[in-house]
């Protein structure tokens, strides 16, 4: 009966955190899974509605020094719910910039390129319109979040149902082969780490794919603190799985509380969470 008790608390608290919007996450240090050397000239990219990169600066402001960041600026956009522009048409205008801001930057400097989201889908395209002999060490490409993860992005998984107008899904990206590409999902996180339910879709994407839920660390500005749950690597890409307990343990460490084993396990089989296979 208290462990029923036990987690009924956890699942009200998941219910009032769902309704919580996005907030400004706090700053990064540098993950260990990504070498940056003093340096490293760092390119920044917003995600969908971060046109300007603001909050994905805050992501990684500490991975380099002030005067070593830059930003690119594109529309973020997704139209007709944000911005004048289309998925498609952002997407586009986003690897232009992109490619350009890179040109620019890599005058035997070393540059790391990263964003999230809808910027990841922009990093990782242009990584691979990149993937060039010619091209190797130009640039190290972190894309987060990225909804062209392998099986289980978004765009993998809604690739035979394209948005008509809206978003036209691209499928799983080919590998690099000459470009180092790192992309990076936190498990939960339902653009890139697939989609069982509502707390995919809620919890997910408001906790841990925009890091705006209270007390809640398991996101992408906190990605130095995460272990690395599974691994793999394809040419010049580097697939990272982020482990992340189960939303009602999460919810629970915030609030004080302990989960026990035994009542983790009921969590995941009463409401599973989706996690690639890597």
């Amino acid at each position: 009966m208290k462990t029923v008790k036990n987690i009924t608390k956890v699942m009200v608290a998941i219910i009032g955190l769902l309704v919580i919007m996005a907030t400004t996450p706090a700053d990064a240090k540098t993950p260990t899974w990504l070498a940056i050397t003093p340096g490293t000239k760092l390119v920044v990219m917003g995600g969908t509605d971060d046109p300007d990169a603001k909050d994905q600066l805050k992501r990684v402001a500490d991975w380099a020094p002030p005067e070593d960041i830059s930003t690119v600026s594109y529309p973020a956009a997704f139209k007709p719910y944000l911005g004048d522009y289309t998925y498609d048409e952002s997407v586009e205008i986003g690897k232009q910039k992109l490619t350009e801001k890179i040109t620019d930057e890599s005058n035997g400097d070393s540059v790391v390129v990263v964003s999230l989201s809808q910027g990841a889908r922009v990093v990782g395209d242009t990584a691979s319109d990149m993937d060039t002999p010619e091209n190797t060490g130009k640039a190290t490409f972190v894309s987060m979040g990225d909804p062209r993860f392998p099986q289980t992005g978004a765009e993998v998984v809604y690739h035979d149902t394209p948005i008509n107008g809206y978003v036209s899904p691209q499928g799983e990206r080919p590998a690099t082969e000459h470009v180092e590409h790192v992309s990076v999902c936190i498990k939960g996180d339902p653009l890139c780490s697939g989609y069982y339910g509502p707390v995919d879709a809620g919890f997910g994407f408001f906790c841990t794919h925009s890091g705006g839920c209270p007390g809640i660390d398991y996101h992408y500005g906190n990605t130095e603190n995460l272990e690395i749950a599974a691994s793999r690597q394809e040419g010049a890409t580097t697939y990272i799985l982020l482990d992340a307990p189960h939303p009602g343990v999460q919810i629970a460490e915030a609030n004080g509380l302990t989960v026990a084993p035994e009542q983790e396990v009921i969590m995941e089989q009463v409401l599973p969470i989706a996690a690639p296979q890597l």
